[in-house]
């Protein structure tokens, strides 16, 4: 059994679990063996189930309802169909998969019922009917409500509904969903919740952030480490844990999906907004580093098992052997890249010396770097520790202690450092978010003749949010360096959580066009089988990346309404495609019929391709993407493709060492959606070009 200790990222009894399945021949083996010798019988079953499942999926409701309520309950029903479904679809027939398809179908059958009474109730109260009890006195609103019993009265018919139907908080473990509409899909979150808990006080919260592993997906990977529901029943944690689209690295999708089912925790349960803890393992150890320094004035601390956090060791380049795009994208996501970030946020790390999977080098550059500065900062290397201790850790009493002493800080001086108006928020300060992608920016605040001094870098308007300010800073100490405006943020503007998705006007690179409603358009003649195939591999890149497939379309099929709703993803060329020529009008690049122009660099189009992020023709609030020419990736893993895509790239076909495709020449748009000679990579130069602008490819 001690092999099952080297599946990596998961807890020892998740890896027996998946070794046992290897060994019955039921994991997740897809298309290998695309004709599979199967019984008749279980043939049988598996018809009869999906045919179950289709008419589940014709009576399920096809949108979303606006009530929280019943979109908690319709998305947990879609979250059953999704998962009924994939097994079907990329699981060998077998007794345990049969079985497995079968309770996700009983169970969203109940969930449905519940969806339905939940709805015909709340139809009812809402028209004010007879039977629905009139208002007597108010009383607060509570996540879970008491009863007449506590000797409380009904304040509305809505008070009616939420006593009678809203899911009751019950101890222990449970699995969860919430609807994504950035491409339409039932993602799930599982959690735990102590037996002490009550709705009548706030409590402190775990955000677990689990490893990788090759065989995540949404049906194998919902289990939560024992010991650490054991630490959270005996100290009266709540824990939940996101999926995160799986191997994401909690970046990108997978850092909105966290933030996301953090802002949920908190809207269901009464949860200690100054007590929230991010716990990370392996991959969710990097996913932590990351997150945390993105978001410092959010956490009240981070266990850090086991994870990366510099990318430079784990790659063993230097950052002046990369180009510039690359290395704003490391900084961009990166704890080591973002340290001043972290100067405030009590952080425990461990790491076995004995690590073959993420080596101590990584934990031991971070606490050399971090603490000569942070002085809640502990790193405690473990003596013959492997990669597989999370539950040992957990057992640690001086871990237990740490959980529970940790309270967000609000500091007077901090630094802050950001690549992304994306990434905005410091603390009780903010920096606007229209901002150029890929440009370091920076806020600090320090003591000055019994003044608090703002000072900045790329950045001339901070806000100040005053209700966020420590106890011994007034507003009225409070300057700023010349050059500087400060704003005051109203309270609504100050309480609101920094969602992904909320920077306004949007920007690149890529990896943002996912971050609002997008969808997938195979652009030009739909017809011909060759782009066909190439538009349906791009999607399955998608899908193999975030664990859902995209909406998709073809050009002609596009109306007004869509290309105004969502963020567009052409794939095709400008001869065929008269949406591409109409965004490429827009932009300082261009496609003739055998070369790549961007700006006065001339690169012929044979043998290469081209990957374009920009504001949409049709509604500035939304961004367009562009593919044209050899496709990019097919040298990175899947849970890599999309991170060294910046605003704009030509490429070859090529790997760099990363196995990215090389880059001929890479950059982002100012501000103002234009070349600017700062952010730009130019690997070689073909010639200048001449003014195509008014020409049809």
């Amino acid at each position: 059994m001690r092999l099952s200790r080297h599946i990596v990222g998961l807890p020892r009894d998740s890896c027996r679990y998946i070794l046992l399945a290897l060994l019955l021949g039921c994991c997740t083996a897809r298309a290998a063996d695309p004709q599979p010798r199967h019984h008749p019988a279980l043939t049988a079953c598996r018809e009869e189930l999906r045919v179950r499942l289709n008419a589940l999926q014709k009576g399920a409701p096809a949108q979303p309802p606006s009530d929280d309520t019943l979109r908690h309950t319709w998305a947990k029903v879609q979250l059953h169909l999704r998962k009924a479904h994939h097994i079907l679809e990329h699981y060998y027939p077998g007794a345990w998969s049969e079985n497995k398809v079968a309770h996700e179908l009983a169970e969203a059958e109940t969930t449905l019922t519940t969806y339905r009474l939940q709805e015909t109730l709340l139809r009812i109260i809402s028209q004010d009917s007879a039977i629905a009890p009139k208002p007597l006195v108010s009383w607060p609103t509570f996540s879970n409500p008491p009863g007449p019993a506590a000797g409380y009265q009904f304040g509305s018919p809505r008070d009616v509904f939420d006593e009678i139907l809203r899911p009751k908080t019950q101890a222990g473990f449970f699995e969860a969903a919430y609807w994504c509409n950035l491409d339409g899909s039932a993602q799930p979150y599982i959690g735990f919740i102590p037996t002490c808990y009550d709705g009548q006080k706030n409590y402190p919260l775990l955000v677990y952030l689990h490893g990788y592993s090759p065989y995540l997906d949404i049906v194998n990977w919902s289990e939560l480490s024992p010991d650490l529901l054991d630490v959270a029943e005996d100290h009266g944690f709540l824990v939940v844990a996101p999926f995160a689209r799986g191997n994401t690295d909690f970046q990108g999708i997978g850092e909105k999906d966290v933030l996301r089912v953090i802002d949920i925790m908190q809207q269901r349960y009464r949860v200690d907004a100054d007590r929230v803890l991010l716990v990370g393992y392996s991959m969710g150890g990097m996913g932590a580093w990351t997150i945390a320094a993105h978001y410092p004035h959010r956490f009240a601390g981070a266990l850090i098992v086991s994870g990366r956090a510099c990318y430079y060791t784990w790659h063993d380049v230097s950052r002046n052997d990369l180009p510039y795009y690359k290395q704003a994208f490391i900084d961009m996501e990166f704890g080591l890249a973002l340290l001043p970030n972290l100067k405030n946020t009590p952080i425990l790390c461990y790491h076995g010396d004995n690590d073959v999977l993420v080596p101590v080098a990584e934990a031991r550059t971070m606490a050399r770097a971090l603490e000569p500065f942070n002085p809640d900062f502990q790193y405690r290397e473990i003596e013959g520790g492997e990669h597989w201790m999370f539950d040992e850790i957990m057992r640690k009493p001086a871990t237990q202690l740490w959980l529970t002493a940790q309270r967000r800080q609000r500091p007077e001086t901090f630094r802050y450092l950001t690549w992304h108006p994306r990434y905005s928020r410091a603390h009780w300060l903010s920096l606007t978010t229209n901002a150029a992608a890929g440009v370091r920016r920076e806020v600090s605040v320090t003591p000055q003749a019994a003044r608090w001094l703002i000072r900045t870098e790329n950045a001339d308007t901070v806000w100040l949010h005053p209700d966020q300010l420590p106890s011994s800073i007034d507003v009225s100490d409070i300057v700023t360096a010349p050059g500087i405006t400060l704003k005051t943020a109203s309270v609504s503007r100050t309480t609101r959580p920094e969602h992904p998705g909320s920077v306004s006007p949007p920007r690149g690179p890529l990896k943002e066009f996912f971050l609002a409603p997008f969808m997938f358009v195979q652009a030009g003649d739909s017809t011909e089988p060759d782009a066909l195939n190439q538009f349906d591999q791009r999607c399955r890149e998608w899908e193999q990346y975030a664990q859902a497939a995209p909406r998709r379309t073809t050009e002609a099929e596009l109306d007004d309404h869509t290309r105004r709703r969502y963020n567009l993803f052409l794939f095709g060329e400008p001869e065929s495609s008269p949406m591409i020529r109409t965004i490429l009008a827009q932009t300082p690049l261009d496609i003739t019929r055998r070369e790549y122009i961007v700006g006065d660099t001339v690169l012929p189009r044979d043998g290469r391709g081209l990957l374009l992020v920009y504001r949409s023709p049709w509604d500035q609030d939304r961004l367009v993407a562009i593919q044209s020419g050899h496709p990019w990736g097919e040298h990175l893993s899947v849970n890599h493709r999309f991170d060294y895509l910046p605003d704009y790239i030509v490429y070859d076909a090529q790997p760099d060492p990363d196995g990215s495709n090389r880059a001929l020449i890479a950059g982002f748009f100012d501000r103002d959606w234009q070349l600017t000679t700062n952010t730009i990579y130019i690997a070689e130069t073909i010639g200048k070009s001449r003014n195509k602008k008014d020409q049809q490819p």
